[in-house]
């Protein structure tokens, strides 16, 4: 076993490395995903728009329904920091966002609250949040500058506020009235963008909030870009928003992982990544000669895309060094395309079956038509927290439904129509390694007669982050089987999952 191991492990990164070598150029040429925190809540605030300087916006996979689709990661004042298009942000002092951490949750109509090391909540609102923050460099400030730059910048938490708290009347505010609190509470018909509510020619009396004292030994806590268009507002109005040069996804081999990868985000707001990754299937079962084998050898490029915010596309091209290892179910290429429908639900249309390219001379169990539309739904959060507070040994769970029907598939005898899949999958870190993640799925076929030999009971995948750019991880997506499933599958046991190793492209 292991005189087959070794020489395919180091086959297989020979191969990564020439492919990262033979694709980097391209993909800067072409435009020059894991810690699972939050279920999906409002949206609120654009990732895009960097709260530190040298802040990224990063996608998570689209068929994870356990996180938002985007987030946002940077350094301030020393603090690493990530927040999501919910508000919801996490500060601490290390990379890890592990020890030591302040935590902020934002809600329409109540404002945000900030989570310290002591789990004392502390309650911002609209008021508090315009106020200057003192210029210190500690958690607590840092939350709290956060919490004053998502206000200025996200209308749609603004408008709750106004929409819970003041009847349109037409009469002006009493004298002596908060300032901050006009701010908030503007009429529909004055709504502006924050660079838009400071004095202007159209807006003469706006009143901006009073400016934060200034601290030399302290960096400025507005971006770059946000600066230099808050100076050109009096000479020039402009619809113009800073967006972010490096993004990231998570990119692995079907079915994807939950691995961060850093994409490339275009002017035009259209978020693409692209990674590689190399397979060694530890033991699989070879059809030509139905015995088992072992050493499968696969190179992946895999490319995502996000388009308005809630809808992706992805797909993967897989190479085999050896085509003879190839099976019908293994594809040539793979490819989904995903809708954020609210807050909880995704919709999906995938194809993960054995399609081929038109030149391959061996026939696959897919096609064009042979994929799947599954909506998902993420269990809520509360549940979630009850199960973490139970179980020691796990945390950040995330759990999620889901139903798929396939218009059409491949069966072992010929074809067959609207095959009917039904699943539950958990995502976690068990002991606190952040690092560290685990999906587990388990599959229901509700007409028996519908699962092939390849289509699994169960599901697993683990996953480490070794850095930014370097993951490693362990799948299994064979035909497994429950013990009580006397049904044969291809795949029973652990020993038929696969190695992986992944590279971000950057």
């Amino acid at each position: 076993m292991k005189n087959l191991v070794m020489p395919g492990i180091k086959r297989a990164f020979t191969a990564l490395i020439s492919a990262q070598f033979l694709l980097t150029g391209y993909a800067h040429g072409e435009n020059n995903g894991s810690e699972n925190e939050n279920v999906y809540r409002e949206y609120l605030i654009d990732t895009s728009l960097p709260f530190s300087e040298g802040a990224t916006e990063e996608i998570t996979d689209v068929r994870s329904p356990f996180v938002w689709q985007t987030y946002q990661a940077g350094i301030i004042d020393g603090w690493h920091y990530r927040f999501s298009p919910d508000g919801s942000a996490i500060f601490g002092r290390s990379p890890r966002l592990h020890d030591d951490i302040y935590k902020v949750s934002c809600k329409l109509a109540h404002g945000c609250t900030i989570t310290g090391p002591d789990g004392n909540p502390v309650s911002i609102g609209p008021s508090e949040a315009l106020l200057p923050v003192p210029s210190e460099s500690n958690g607590l400030s840092i939350a709290k500058s956060y919490i004053s730059w998502i206000f200025k910048n996200s209308k749609t938490l603004r408008s709750s506020f106004s929409s819970k708290t003041e009847k349109p009347t037409g009469k002006t505010s009493p004298p002596g009235a908060d300032k901050h609190e006009n701010e908030i509470h503007l009429p529909k018909k004055m709504e502006k963008t924050p660079a838009e509510n400071k004095a202007s020619p159209s807006n003469p009396t706006a009143t901006p909030p009073k400016a934060p004292q200034k601290n030399p030994d302290r960096k400025n806590t507005k971006p770059t870009a946000q600066i230099k268009k808050n100076q050109n507002t009096a000479q020039k109005k402009t619809n113009d928003r800073p967006t972010i040069r490096k993004a990231a996804d998570q990119v692995a081999t079907s079915p994807p992982d939950n691995n961060p990868i850093h994409t490339f985000t275009k002017k035009d707001d259209k978020s693409t990544s692209c990674a590689i990754s190399t397979e060694y299937g530890i033991k699989y079962y070879d059809d030509a000669s139905e015995k088992n084998k072992s050493g499968k050898e696969k190179l992946s490029l895999t490319c995502a895309s996000m388009f308005f915010s809630n809808i992706t596309m992805r797909g993967t091209v897989n190479y085999y060094p050896d085509h003879n290892d190839q099976q019908p179910w293994d594809p040539d290429y793979t490819f989904s395309l995903a809708y954020h429908y609210s807050k909880s639900i995704n919709l999906e249309y995938s194809n993960y079956s054995g399609n081929r390219f038109p030149w391959h001379n061996k026939d696959g169990t897919g096609a064009l038509g042979s994929g799947s539309f599954r909506i998902s739904y993420a269990i809520p959060d509360p549940w979630n927290k009850y199960i973490d507070s139970r179980l020691s040994s796990v945390n950040s769970l995330r759990c999620a439904t889901s139903a798929a029907t396939s218009p059409e598939y491949q069966k072992e005898n010929g074809s067959g129509n609207l095959k009917t899949v039904l699943g539950i999958s958990c995502s976690f870190s068990p002991l606190d390694i952040s690092r560290l993640n685990i999906v587990f799925s388990g599959l229901y076929y509700p007409i028996s007669d519908q699962q092939q030999s390849w289509d699994p009971d169960y599901t697993l995948n683990i996953s480490y982050k070794v850095s930014d750019k370097l993951s490693l991880g362990y799948s299994n997506y064979s035909g497994g089987r429950w013990p009580w499933n006397k049904d044969p599958g291809v795949g029973e046991g652990l020993a038929k999952g696969s190695l992986r190793m992944t590279y971000k492209l950057d």
